[in-house]
């Protein structure tokens, strides 16, 4: 899959606990690995998991941070 312009997202895994790698989680949110890395910096954007160097999403959290993204119209939510 292209990480400039995903066609299709994969499913997120139903189990909670599965491990995403920053490296993948684009194929998951179609949100590209860079502006993940900066969000992790920023403090925003999906939790997220440090195991020694590498950097992991769980399921769960990506999911929940989809859901935290649902609008019901275009005005702004303060």
């Amino acid at each position: 899959m292209s990480e400039q312009h995903p066609t299709a997202l994969l499913p997120i895994p139903e189990d909670s606990d599965f491990l995403i790698s920053a490296a993948h989680a684009p194929d998951y949110i179609g949100i590209q690995r860079q502006t993940l890395a900066r969000w992790r910096h920023e403090g925003f954007g999906p939790q997220w998991v440090r195991m020694g160097r590498r950097i992991f999403y769980r399921s769960s959290d990506l999911r929940a941070w989809i859901e935290s993204r649902v609008r019901h119209n275009t005005i702004a939510s303060i």
